[in-house]
């Protein structure tokens, strides 16, 4: 009798092991799936230069973005003017007061053939947390042409700024002018916006000749390098950090989001009159974390890249285990039961 339960204990065990395996396998596989316009995430939650994601647009709309930097390989070309500080695919560039100004940082991955292929559009996913709105400029190396900049007399020339809910501003003039952005065109960022700048390849030009573009209808844009300056007459202290750069296709039709209506005013509550019993007053319900999720941000924007939310396999694990212990002491109960009635 006895050995016929130590085989059952064992066998009650066994099934119960394997369950929290397989469970745990299962879990972990799928916390490397991807939620974002089809592109893999690699393990590490770092993205490759092969991803494309979608971003809002309007009322409904979408982008679908080109990564073709990420910045995990950059290095900073070092210069006098302002901090810039690379870490993690993510630059920073800060400064007090003067500009920074950045030319020549390494962008090994637009090196790759055909990465700029199509390009209408260069694009920036970054963050202004500076105290104040910003003049930017975006200044490359292109090959045969040295440092090109943004203009600001181009016919037609914009600069479009989407933020991560979706809400397009274009620019069709640059705040910053040459005689006050040291000698150079800059277009402005507001203070706390997080999204994306769309740079039309047609609004690239050599210095001081604004009008004309470098890249011009049916060339597409190459780069060996890439800068950047941010400087304003508002803000005191800069803070920019850039993200990830994308290239884009035409832009569709942007459908503006339409404007909320205003909100009834709200009645006021009755007083209560003497005698009548006072209404219980329901406790808010505290609500519970959701278990085991997990994101990845990325390098995006709400809806940057975005990351994927998938689940951890810590928590389905854990609680197979937990049945795991369950079973095995119901199974050592029976065992002294079964001794006890002899």
């Amino acid at each position: 009798m006895k050995r016929k339960m130590f085989c059952v204990l064992c066998a009650i065990f066994a099934i119960c092991l394997s369950l929290a395996v397989f469970t745990g396998a299962s879990e972990a596989a799928e916390a490397t799936e991807t939620g974002e316009a089809g592109a893999p995430e690699n393990t590490d939650g770092s993205v490759t230069a092969t991803e494309t994601v979608e971003i809002p647009y309007g009322d409904g709309g979408a982008v679908t973005l080109k990564l073709v930097e990420s910045f995990d390989n950059s290095k900073d070309a070092e210069s006098p003017y302002g901090t810039c500080t690379i870490e993690n695919g993510e630059i920073l560039l800060e400064g007090m007061g003067s500009c920074v100004d950045r030319y020549g940082i390494k962008a090994p991955e637009l090196k790759a053939a055909g990465v700029l292929e199509g390009a209408k559009y260069i694009v920036f996913s970054l963050e202004n947390s500076s105290d104040g709105d910003v003049w930017f400029s975006f200044q490359p190396e292109v090959p045969g042409c040295g440092n090109v900049f943004l203009g600001g007399e181009i016919e037609g020339g914009r600069f479009i700024l989407v933020d991560k809910e979706g809400n397009m501003t274009v620019e069709t003039e640059a705040d910053g002018v040459p005689d006050t952005n040291n000698g150079r065109y800059g277009y402005t960022i507001p203070e706390e916006f997080q999204g994306y700048v769309f740079i039309p390849k047609e609004l690239l030009c050599r210095h001081q000749q604004w009008s004309k573009p470098v890249f011009d209808e049916g060339k597409d844009p190459e780069f060996t390098a890439v800068g950047f300056n941010i400087y304003s007459d508002i803000a005191a202290i800069y803070e920019v950090k850039i993200l990830d750069m994308y290239t884009a296709e035409e832009l569709p039709e942007y459908v503006p989001k339409p404007t909320p209506e205003p909100t009834n005013t709200p009645e006021p509550t009755p007083t209560k009159a003497p005698g009548e019993p006072t209404a219980k007053v329901a406790e808010p319900t505290e609500k519970q974390p959701e278990q085991g999720k997990t994101g990845k941000a990325g390098k995006g924007c709400g809806g940057f890249i975005a990351g994927t939310a998938g689940t951890t396999g810590t928590t389905g694990t854990a609680g197979t285990a937990a049945w795991c212990v369950v079973f095995l002491a119901a199974a050592c109960a029976i065992l002294i039961a079964k001794r006890r009635e002899k």
